[in-house]
């Protein structure tokens, strides 16, 4: 019997399909059969880098295979990103991020080496870091006096530090003060762009203030200005902020969350200490993978993940660091960069910010 042009279209079509799902399968099955590398744009000892870390643990515990944590700070986040893109489209390189790294770095750098609709693929969000308003614990600006809540940026409540003794002991005294030495209060952040930059830039619309943004290339640096007294507040989280908070030098007055944090909850958000309604600001930290991975591979990765972070020895050790575990599936990640691609580029524009 002779076959149509028709049905041989259709013939190879179906073994094309079959062929593609017999991949997929297989990908799924033997991932991973090798080491897997999670590459972070974080520091060593920094909460995403620790947090990274207890995962990659459990991973290699679940997949029998080693998962290495390669640490490439530096460059707003670029040179983690480069890892990645120069890695081959498999799972077995995996990119640890934070909104501020692929939502908002197009918006404020002139010149941009990827595209994240176009080469990369989200796995699962991993947890939502909350902030406070930090200053130092003496001087001129008070943390207990100064400041209070302002907002949240990583999909995780941050919340408002300042010193302990200073004029200003609550958030309308904030405001209050802002606008009767407009230019004056200053704010720190670890880089331009940064999430505490943008929550700053934020409250500033939001209070129609104006306050002078001091940018630092890394966190210790800006930590050690606050704790000085040379900035008077920054945005910054629990793990940032905690030995400072021990020692008495800074205080936090407010986290910046629709509602407060589990464990802090002596600390009001900042609706609750008299700031703007409805200043929420949220940042959150994700796994990524290079666009053209097997969609079965981002799924075993997103579906042990997710089992790991849903765990309650995992939800304990995070809850006690501060860290609330926010676990998403890979197309809402991708939804989410793409909303924050937008939204974030509208605050940038009305902030001013102009691209470095």
């Amino acid at each position: 019997m002779k076959m149509t042009s028709k049905l041989k279209l259709v013939l190879t079509c179906m073994a094309v399909l079959a062929l593609t799902c017999s991949i997929g399968s297989m990908a799924q099955t033997t991932f991973p059969d090798k080491p897997v590398r999670l590459i972070l744009a974080y520091s060593t000892g920094t909460g995403p880098d620790t947090v990274a870390r207890l995962i990659a643990e459990r991973l290699s515990e679940k997949w029998k295979q080693q998962v290495i944590v390669d640490n490439r700070a530096g460059a707003s986040g670029f040179i983690a990103i480069q890892g990645l893109k120069s890695a081959p489209a498999d799972g077995y390189n995996l990119l640890v991020v934070d909104n501020g790294h692929v939502a908002v770095n197009p918006h404020i750098h002139k010149t941009i080496p990827f595209d994240s609709a176009k080469d990369f693929a989200g796995v699962t969000t991993v947890f939502k870091n909350p902030f406070f308003i930090a200053t130092s614990s003496s001087g001129p600006v008070d943390s207990a006096k100064d400041f209070a809540g302002v907002t949240t940026v990583f999909k995780n409540p941050f919340f408002i530090a300042t010193s302990s003794s200073g004029p200003v002991d609550s958030v309308p005294k904030l405001i209050a003060m802002a606008k009767a030495k407009p230019g004056e209060l200053s704010y720190g952040s670890p880089f331009v762009g940064s999430p505490s930059h943008l929550g700053g830039a934020l409250f500033e619309q939001m209070t129609d203030t104006k306050m002078i943004h001091a940018p630092f290339k890394e966190m210790g640096q800006m930590l050690a200005s606050v704790a000085g007294q040379d900035v008077s507040w920054f945005l910054g989280s629990v793990s940032s902020t905690k030995p400072f908070v021990d020692s008495g030098r800074m205080n936090l007055l407010a986290v910046a969350s629709s509602k407060r944090l589990a464990g802090f909850e002596k600390i009001p958000t900042v609706e609750e200490a008299g700031g703007p309604k409805g200043y929420v600001v949220e940042a959150w930290v994700g796994f990524i993978a290079r666009k053209g991975t097997p969609d079965a591979v981002i799924a075993k990765i997103n579906r042990d993940v997710v089992e790991i972070l849903q765990s309650a020895p995992m939800k304990k050790r995070l809850t006690e660091m501060g860290i609330e575990t926010w676990p998403s599936t890979p197309t809402e990640l991708d939804g989410l960069i793409a909303r924050e691609t937008i939204s974030y580029g509208e605050l940038v524009k009305k902030a001013k910010i102009e691209p470095q």
